[in-house]
């Protein structure tokens, strides 16, 4: 089964959560993105983008495209992001997000083998890597290196972000 939702922060983002436990056990695809003009860190969006919450439990979920805010109840909270998938994953698509991303990167990176074996692709988009400064840009070009030894694919790819 595939979901794939084009959603608004507000009200009606908790019901996406509590429908997609519904099919934890049955979802091998899901993507969740927002407009491209919405900033889930604006002040208008902070409290009232409830998270999905964790995806740990999806037993057959390999394929996910999200932004880190679809998972996490404060957006700069990226560390905790890697702890919200499914150990099934196998490709991750990240979209949004600033340099603290590549932190969760590294820490998926480090861990991918052990808690997720199966990964095999992980793509953020170019807007991402645009965002970063030169000295961010540095220190999280070792992140492609660190999922190559891992055998893990990892792509900037052409997209927004």
């Amino acid at each position: 089964m595939t979901l794939d939702f084009l959603v608004q922060p507000g009200p009606g983002f908790a019901a996406l959560g509590e429908s997609l436990q519904n099919h934890r056990h049955s979802l091998e695809t899901l993507k969740i993105t927002f407009n491209e003009d919405t900033n889930l860190d604006a002040p208008e969006h902070r409290n009232s983008t409830v998270p999905v919450g964790s995806l740990k439990d999806f037993d057959k979920l390999c394929n996910i495209s999200v932004t880190p805010g679809v998972l996490l109840p404060e957006v700069r909270s990226f560390n905790q992001f890697v702890d919200k998938l499914p150990p099934c994953l196998e490709r991750l698509w990240v979209s949004g997000g600033h340099e603290a991303l590549f932190l969760a990167l590294h820490h998926l990176a480090q861990t991918c083998q052990e808690d997720f074996p199966k990964l095999r692709e992980v793509e953020v988009p170019l807007g991402v890597w645009r965002r970063l400064g030169p000295n961010e840009k540095r220190a999280n070009e070792g992140v492609e290196e660190l999922f190559k030894k891992e055998g893990v694919r990892f792509i900037v790819s052409n997209a927004p972000g």
